[in-house]
C-alpha cells in the first residue's frame, strides 16, 4: 500500500509546480478509495487504515511528490540561461492578509466538538455498523477515539485555510482555539480524561488516571491539536489556493 501511494505521488510531482498539495491530495484520495472498494465487497476495513491510514498515505503522497519533484523538475524551476539579466527591482512589502474569521470559527468548532464527543461518535459507528465494525481491547477503543479526533483537527484546518493566501495562520489559530476550548471543557466542566488523551498516554508510557491532568492533557493538545490544525491550513491553502476575485460569502466576517 505504501509502496503503491509512494509511486505513484513520484509520478504526480515530476514536472508539476505544486507537487507537495498533488502528492497529499494523492495519498488521501488513495486511502479513500481503499477504504469505499473494502466496503463496496462488503468487508470491514481494517481499523488502522480507516482511522490512520489516510494520515500516513497523505504524508507519504507529500513526501514522494516532493522527490519528484526534485527529480524532474517543472521548467519553472529551471532558470534560462539565455535570458536577459533583469534589473534589480526593490520588492514592495504585500499587505497583510485579512483572516477568515467564520472559517476560523467554523473550523476550530468541528475540532472541539468532535474531540469532546469523540467517544459517542465511536459507539455510534458500531452501533450503527451491523456488526461490521467493533473493537476488541481497550487500547482500540481509544485508538479509534484518537482517529477521529485527529481526522476533525485536520479537516478544521483545511476548511479554514482553504482559498486564503495564508494557510498556516489559519490552521494556527484554528489549533489553539480548539486547544483552549478543549481544556476548558475538559479541565472545568467534564473532569475527566479524553479517550483520545488516553491512547496518547499509552502510547507514550505516560501513568493513565481518568482525571484530567493539565499538563499531560496540554502536552497532549499541544502536539495534536495545535500542529494537525497548522498542517491542515496549509494543506487547505495549498490544495484550494485563492487564485482571483474578492473575498467569498465564508470571508464576510474577516477583518
Amino acid at each position: 500500500m505504501l509502496v503503491s501511494g509512494l509511486a505513484g505521488s513520484l509520478i504526480a510531482g515530476a514536472g508539476n509546480s505544486r507537487a507537495l498539495a498533488a502528492g497529499a491530495a494523492l495519498g488521501l484520495i488513495h486511502a479513500l478509495a481503499l477504504l469505499g472498494a473494502q466496503f463496496a465487497l462488503g468487508h470491514a476495513p481494517n481499523h488502522l487504515l480507516m482511522f490512520g491510514g489516510w494520515g500516513v498515505l497523505t504524508l507519504v503522497g507529500a513526501f514522494g511528490a516532493r522527490i519528484g519533484r526534485f527529480a524532474w523538475p517543472p521548467l519553472a524551476d529551471i532558470p534560462d540561461p539565455s535570458a536577459p539579466k533583469k534589473e534589480k527591482v526593490v520588492k514592495v512589502k504585500a499587505p497583510p492578509q485579512p483572516i477568515a474569521w467564520a472559517r476560523v470559527f467554523g473550523g476550530a468548532a468541528l475540532s472541539i466538538g468532535c474531540t469532546v464527543w469523540a467517544g459517542p461518535i465511536r459507539d455510534y459507528i458500531i452501533g450503527t455498523s451491523g456488526g461490521k465494525f467493533v473493537v476488541d481491547s481497550r487500547i482500540q477503543s481509544q485508538f479509534v477515539t484518537w482517529g477521529i479526533s485527529a481526522l476533525a483537527m485536520m479537516v478544521g484546518g483545511v476548511f479554514a485555510g482553504a482559498s486564503t493566501q495564508s494557510g498556516l495562520k489559519h490552521g494556527f489559530l484554528v489549533g489553539f482555539l480548539s486547544c483552549l476550548g478543549i481544556f476548558v471543557i475538559h479541565s472545568q466542566l467534564v473532569h475527566e480524561s479524553l479517550p483520545a488523551e488516553k491512547f496518547f498516554a499509552a502510547l507514550f508510557g505516560f501513568p493513565e488516571t481518568d482525571e484530567p491532568t493539565p499538563m499531560r492533557l496540554g502536552l497532549f493538545l499541544l502536539t495534536n491539536a495545535l500542529l494537525l490544525g497548522v498542517f491542515g491550513g496549509f494543506f487547505g491553502a495549498s490544495l484550494l489556493p485563492r487564485i482571483a476575485g474578492g473575498p467569498s460569502r465564508l470571508d464576510r466576517g474577516s477583518i
